[in-house]
């Protein structure tokens, strides 16, 4: 139903209807990694030989950049990640080109059987709205239309769900690329210390899931994420609660820094904001199944928004302030060399997404001061 374009995608050569199986390809077929954890494209490098290799190209990965043109990155998501990147790619190999080879890999692997490279998925281009999608089933990985394709068209399928995703797998960001719902992965992350405090006891901001583990492999960082939409922002203001009264404390070291999930959470809520332990631990319950954040701090702030809470979202807000002056750091050059450029504007996608969130969890933080009745903070 379709044909290949050797380094260029696939085209239908007929009319192809909705839910169509399009490929099945076995795994004998693809190149499988060996499961080494991380981010780490060795295993498929080592193994990227044969025709298939060679009609794939390196993506302009940012691993891969010129040094002059990572520094674009600075203050950005991609700055740590990058330079872990880096300095990994320089321990695992001595040969100048292998991290194009490490781009090539991870610019065309899949997750199926651990990792992979599979033909035919892994010449499909990228395009909105997609018309193909790749799924694994058992020894195989299969690939069926979502809609009605015509005659002549491109075949598209879906690469990744942020930019920072984009721009680090792919080397491009999409173009005019909207946030559009709350399934959307870009993400800003800020760390225990933008909240301006000596304050390191993060047992239980982990344990209450305020703070996690960052999702990029090869970082070992602890976070919390805003989202679009002001999504992130209670985990925020709990961050400044326990920051601004230094948390819930025993004599022994913290026993509610050893609770876990929701437990932690209205621990947190009940000594900051003087609630009601077992009332508190039942909203908290209550929303187990999800992020029980935005519904304590709405707990919390019934009937009226105690100052403990005001004074928790101004910390908030200048944690994002000192986040965002991150991202400025790096002032961008007006002149630069022309070869640098496609890399300073991929660097200034990022910058736009990434401040139009922290943009975003301020107004709703600033709004939620001087608004009347019960926090509403997602």
């Amino acid at each position: 139903m379709a044909r290949g374009v050797a380094g260029l995608g696939c085209i239908a050569t007929q009319t192809i209807g909705e839910n169509e199986l399009l490929f099945v390809i076995p795994k004998r077929a693809c190149i499988c990694a060996e499961a080494r954890g991380g981010d780490s494209q060795k295993s498929l490098v080592e193994k990227l030989k044969g025709p298939l290799s060679a009609v794939l190209r390196p993506a302009a990965c940012p691993f891969a950049w010129p040094k002059k043109a990572v520094e674009f990155l600075k203050g950005t998501e991609l700055e740590r990640v990058v330079a872990a990147k880096r300095e990994r790619l320089r321990k695992e190999s001595r040969d100048p080109g292998y991290a194009k080879k490490c781009a090539i890999a991870l610019s065309h692997a899949n997750p199926w059987f651990g990792m992979s490279i599979v033909p035919f998925a892994c010449l499909l281009n990228y395009g909105k709205p997609k018309n193909v999608v790749f799924f694994e089933s058992g020894e195989y990985v299969v690939g069926t239309s979502t809609r009605r394709i015509r005659a002549g068209a491109e075949l598209f399928q879906d690469y990744a769900d942020s930019v920072a995703d984009f721009v680090y797998r792919y080397g491009f960001a999409p173009k005019k690329k909207k946030i559009q719902n709350d399934d959307d992965d870009d993400a800003v992350s800020l760390e225990l210390k933008d909240f301006g405090s000596n304050y390191a006891d993060d047992r239980l901001l982990r344990a209450s899931l305020a703070l996690e583990e960052t999702p990029w492999d090869g970082l070992d960082d602890i976070t919390a994420e805003i989202k679009p939409h002001a999504v992130g922002t209670a985990k925020l203001v709990a961050i400044a609660l326990v920051v601004s009264k230094r948390g819930p404390r025993d004599d022994d070291g913290g026993e509610a820094a050893a609770a876990r999930d929701v437990v932690a959470a209205a621990s947190i809520v009940s000594y900051c904001c003087n609630t009601d332990f077992e009332a508190t631990l039942c909203v908290a319950r209550r929303n187990n199944h999800k992020d029980p954040w935005p519904a304590l701090i709405e707990f919390a702030s019934t009937p009226k928004t105690p100052a403990i809470l005001r004074d928790a979202i101004a910390l908030a807000r200048k944690a994002i302030a000192k986040r965002k002056g991150r991202l400025f750091h790096q002032k961008q050059q007006q002149d630069v060399e022309p070869a640098l450029r496609k890399y300073q504007r991929l660097a200034a996608s990022l910058r736009t997404v990434e401040l139009g969130i922290l943009n975003t969890a301020d107004r709703k933080l600033a709004t939620s001061l001087w608004h009347e009745g019960p926090l509403k903070l997602a």
